[in-house]
């Protein structure tokens, strides 16, 4: 269809509904729309975040609201033409209503409208001043006692919340608080953020070490200020806690740190609310007219709350408590859950050398982030985006204007394609014995977000460490947390066995099964490690995928099992080659590494994994630690 007429029946239909609207007939601009339509409006027309279905739909909310909202003077958005598709006509558009003006994305299917977005960007008489009404800033000529821009935004701030009364109060500082912030100060509107933390941007720095953004920069900027152009795609997390704190500088935020709410309270007759706010160790009242809760996505931390857990001998976190790998290096961890924070959580514990194991309570979706990059955002949130004329202000308003009713069926064949292009990448994880899923009718990653909130993963690396077994994989429910591990509803226990040995030493001192000089604890350490990480993996892969015992066991896979035998041959030859020329494994004197390796060399034997008969060096040194008393017990 020619540009010309698609334009054409557009300005027909946009014309149809000003004049419905302009004589109030709410069935005629009702019947503008398809028997299957949605109507998004942001704020403009139903004074809230609303989407009506259909004519009747349409017609319940224009009885509602035409009167008081009084849409219309709909126009193609100046320098846009409209596109035509497979059927269906875009266009962009702006519009009035009697309190102020916006934008919107009209979409026309069978010469009547499909879909129709409707956003409210400023309000008459409290238009911001940016652009041609930007503030002139220097104050020319002569005045005696002028004060300056400095003495004047410090005089507000020392005067807000205490002389004068904010209208509005935002409880959180992370990036939604700060936004809104920006947006009323651009506005006019006395305006108070609180936040708990020292600094701004300190709920991004006090996570752990390894995050990063896992959305690209097209996608995360905030209003009025855009990442420069050499920002990096994914942005570490102290680079945006530091942007964050610059944003606020910039952006004038009247930003109290350290303050928390303790009690809030509504007056219905005065239409204000009372909050009492500690702000470092000061009390003082608030009276806003606002409140607004900017706490989260995911609000407080949930903690499981799993029988047993005050038992533990070691440390119980959460991951918004954990700061990093570093303390953990050369230790057991065990990480309850399989999404975004437990495989970055897992793959930085597994590079700091812990011996990490993910148990996966439920099926995850995966989604690799150069795919999801390429295929599900590429076309709106790119630099090929950006070039394209789709920048984020367009990407974020294209991605509203789709219903969530019919959101799924533009989802669906993205990913189909992911799945298609990664299917070796999935293979290898469901050989790994990942739980995979696709979302509840394979819409994937967006779906599963806006019904859930969770239950994905972008995968940035630790996939492949699952699949490589370097990141130790189990599936089930936690049953119970034992004094030194987590018991699952299979009965397995992920147990800690060099704590239960240290806990011994502890009560017995004598012998030292650690060593007592540096370099004796430095080398038992290290050979523990060994232990576990070469030897242990290849083990429980055979024990668990191939046994009998284990038969019973979810998401078995013999051919992975069976794969693990060489590398435990391989692990075995390895400590035979280190015990040449020594009489235990840590050196001249029997050490906790001993214990360690004879426990899972015997265990292996139960399960039918035979230490080669060339390896002499370890079994002359299994002789020997056998003969031990202990062994025997």
């Amino acid at each position: 269809m020619l540009d010309s007429t698609v334009t054409a029946e557009v300005q027909d239909m946009l014309d149809s509904l000003n004049a419905a609207l302009e004589e109030g007939d709410v069935r005629r601009a009702s019947d503008l729309f398809a028997t299957d339509s949605y109507w998004r409006d942001l704020v403009a027309v139903s004074w809230n975040l609303k989407t009506v279905e259909g004519p009747p739909g349409v017609a319940e909310m224009l009885t509602r609201q035409l009167a008081h909202t009084r849409p219309g003077n709909f126009q193609l958005q100046s320098g846009e033409l409209p596109a035509e598709d497979g059927g269906v006509i875009t266009a962009w558009i702006t519009f009035e209503t009697a309190a102020g003006r916006g934008c919107g994305l009209l979409r026309l299917k069978d010469d009547r409208i499909w879909t129709l977005l409707t956003a409210l960007t400023e309000l008459k008489g409290f238009e911001e001043n940016r652009g041609t009404r930007r503030p002139i800033g220097a104050e020319h000529g002569a005045k005696k006692n002028r004060a300056s821009w400095k003495e004047k935004r410090e005089a507000e701030a020392a005067e807000l919340g205490y002389d004068k009364q904010p209208y509005t109060v935002i409880i959180g500082g992370g990036q939604g608080g700060i936004a809104l912030g920006a947006r009323l100060r651009q506005l006019g509107v006395p305006t108070i953020v609180l936040d708990k933390h020292n600094r701004p941007g300190d709920q991004w720095r006090n996570r752990y070490k390894s995050l990063c953004l896992h959305d690209p920069v097209w996608y995360d900027h905030l209003p009025y200020i855009k990442f420069p152009d050499n920002w990096p795609v994914f942005t570490p997390k102290d680079k945006v806690g530091d942007w964050l704190e610059m944003y606020t500088k910039v952006m004038e935020l009247n930003y109290w740190t350290r303050s928390e709410v303790q009690q809030a309270s509504y007056d219905e007759d005065t239409g204000s609310w009372t909050v009492t706010v500690n702000r470092d160790g000061e009390t003082l009242t608030l009276r806003p007219t606002q409140l607004v809760l900017a706490t989260g996505m995911s609000g407080k931390p949930n903690l499981p709350d799993f029988p047993g857990m005050e038992t533990f001998k070691g440390e119980v976190q959460h991951s918004s408590q954990h700061d990093g790998p570093d303390a953990w290096t050369g230790k057991k961890v065990v990480v309850v859950g399989s999404n975004n924070s437990a495989h970055d959580i897992c793959a930085a514990l597994w590079e700091a050398d812990a011996d990490v194991t993910m148990v996966q309570r439920s099926s995850t979706h995966i989604v690799r982030s150069e795919t999801l990059m390429d295929i599900g955002l590429g076309g709106l949130y790119s630099e090929e985006a950006v070039a394209n004329g789709v920048t984020t202000e367009k990407a974020d308003m294209i991605f509203a204007s789709l219903p969530y009713r019919i959101m799924h069926e533009f989802q669906i064949p993205l990913y189909d394609q992911m799945r298609e292009r990664d299917a070796d990448f999935y293979a290898g994880l469901e050989k790994a014995g990942f739980d995979l899923d696709w979302g509840d009718d394979g819409s994937g990653l967006f779906m599963k977000y806006l019904r859930r909130g969770s239950g994905y993963y972008i995968d940035v690396g630790a996939s492949q460490l699952i699949i490589d077994g370097k990141i130790k994989l189990k599936a089930g429910q936690v049953e119970e947390i034992t004094e030194t591990g987590v018991k699952l509803d299979d009965g397995t226990v992920i147990a800690e066995s060099v704590a239960i040995m240290r806990y011994l030493e502890a009560e017995h001192p004598e012998p030292p099964l650690f060593g007592t000089t540096a370099r004796e604890i430095a080398e038992i350490e290290m050979w523990c490690r060994r232990v576990e990480m070469i030897l242990m993996p290849a083990i429980a892969a055979v024990w668990v995928h191939t046994h009998p015992f284990t038969a019973a066991l979810p998401g078995r896979n013999a051919e992975w099992g069976e794969s693990n035998r060489p590398r435990f041959a391989e692990g075995v030859r390895f400590f035979d080659g280190s015990l040449e020329g020594r009489e235990y494994l840590a050196g001249s004197a029997f050490s906790a590494a001993d214990i360690l390796l004879l426990t899972t060399v015997d265990f292996a034997k139960f399960i039918g994994l035979e230490m080669p008969s060339e390896c002499a060096n370890l079994l002359r040194w299994h002789e020997r630690v056998s003969a031990r008393p202990s062994a025997s017990a």
